[in-house]
């Protein structure tokens, strides 16, 4: 049995929400896919059921199906009403509401995967308070009434006993160090830790070290579901939907944000990268697509950040964008070379010797201008090629982190010479620095 860990919280906020309202109470339960949103609500109605609605509970799958025609079926099944025949959809409907069992108490009913609130609206239940909705959703803003209750990732404690409660306690605690850098890798994501988990289950020969090195999004522990998992599909699978949903901008602008390394993003970065584009236009890319879709964090104002399994989803996407948006006229090779400028730009205002406040200011961008150094220097001008290692090895340097500093200066070099050859100033240059140090 897998237990159901570090969603204590969420569950009594969420029987708080639905317990308030007078009239018919709304819930909406967001996230990415893959957080736990049905979980979440499986448990609760679960937990709930008896006691706090005796009336019945009501699961309506909302993604790809009619919720009116799964509700009237419901109402035939369970409480044997029978909507006269020559009833349209929306009259049947309603003539299953009125005629609910009224004795029997508060009733939940659930709507599982909404995508739009339009196509379910007119199936709601009337204004009665003991008829209570739980609607899970991966858009951020499904209706402006509803209580919403955002679900986060797993904190690493019940990361930890999720994958106990599925490989064993003495088989995590032998791997107790990996264990954790495992469910980090898994970005704290309960479908990825149970996929893994479960794989893990099956194999108990395979270490957690050796998982760690097989892991990957295209990784056959993170492919498919298991028929036991309340998921029905992988996490690959679980992020595609969402894609399938943005428009050409907004996925032009995902694979820009996939450039930038794991960690926290300034949107004005991201500006620099799009000079062209209206500041309110790039807004509402960013809001009404891949933060509404939950695709895309906001941590605080003007910072943002990437799921870690998102972030690779969205990186093997880039290269398949083809198609130029209505307002981001911009190809891969373009977000390439525009991230790298912008990049470059932060190196450049690391000075030789940085004072203490120059260290702080110039922290945020330092991941960015690495991953520019390891993974993007293709991109870079000849004029460029050398600062985004002279950037890292003055930062390293500059502290006393002269083990730091050193691997960035001799890559300097070894790249300077690879492109430009040995008689170029830029070698002559990086030879400088390295000495130097």
């Amino acid at each position: 049995m897998v237990n159901f860990v570090g969603r204590e919280d969420a569950m009594t906020t969420l029987h708080e929400q639905l317990q308030q309202s007078e009239r018919v109470a709304i819930s909406a339960v967001s996230g990415m896919g893959g957080i736990g949103k049905t979980e979440l609500a499986l448990q609760y109605a679960h937990h709930h059921k008896k006691e706090t609605y005796p009336g019945g509970v009501c699961w309506l799958q909302a993604r790809d199906q009619n919720v009116g025609v799964q509700l009237v079926n419901y109402a035939k099944v369970q409480m044997e009403l029978n909507p006269p025949d020559n009833f349209d959809l929306a009259q049947q409907v309603a003539y299953c509401w009125r005629n609910w069992e009224p004795d029997q108490g508060d009733v939940l009913v659930i709507l599982d995967d909404v995508v739009e609130y339009e196509k379910v609206a007119d199936y709601l239940p009337p204004v009665d308070p003991r008829f209570k909705v739980l609607i899970t959703t991966r858009k951020q803003w499904l209706g402006e009434s509803f209580q919403k209750l955002e679900l986060k990732v797993l904190d690493e404690t019940a990361a930890l006993e999720l994958l106990v409660s599925l490989v064993g306690e003495s088989r995590i605690e032998a791997e107790a160090e990996t264990a954790k850098a495992l469910c980090a890798d898994l970005g704290y994501l309960p479908l990825g830790l149970e996929l893994v988990g479960r794989y893990l289950k099956r194999k108990p020969d395979v270490s957690l070290e050796t998982m760690r090195q097989r892991l990957g999004l295209e990784h056959r522990s993170l492919e498919k579901a298991s028929p036991e998992m309340t998921a029905k599909q992988g996490v690959k699978a679980a992020f595609e939907l969402s894609w399938q949903e943005l428009d050409a901008d907004a996925r032009i602008l995902a694979g820009l944000l996939s450039l930038f390394a794991l960690a926290p993003i300034s949107w004005s970065w991201v500006e620099s990268c799009l000079p062209e584009v209206d500041e309110e236009d790039l807004e509402d890319i960013r809001d009404d697509g891949l933060v509404n879709l939950s695709l895309l964090q906001r941590n605080e104002a003007g910072i943002y950040q990437l799921h870690s399994l998102i972030r690779r989803f969205l990186r093997d996407k880039l290269d398949r964008i083809c198609r130029v948006g209505k307002i981001l006229p911009t190809l891969p090779e373009d977000l390439k070379r525009s991230i790298c400028q912008v990049m470059v730009a932060e190196a450049q205002k690391i000075k030789q010797t940085p004072t203490r406040e120059d260290i702080l200011a110039i922290t945020p961008a330092i991941p960015h201008i690495a991953e520019v150094a390891g993974n993007l220097t293709d991109w870079l001008t000849d004029d460029d090629l050398t600062w985004p290692f002279i950037g890292l090895g003055r930062f390293y340097e500059g502290q006393g982190f002269y083990s730091q500093a050193e691997p960035w200066y001799q890559q300097c070099l070894l790249v300077s010479q690879t492109r430009l050859g040995d008689n170029h100033p830029d070698v002559a240059t990086s030879l400088n620095n390295l000495a130097g140090l």
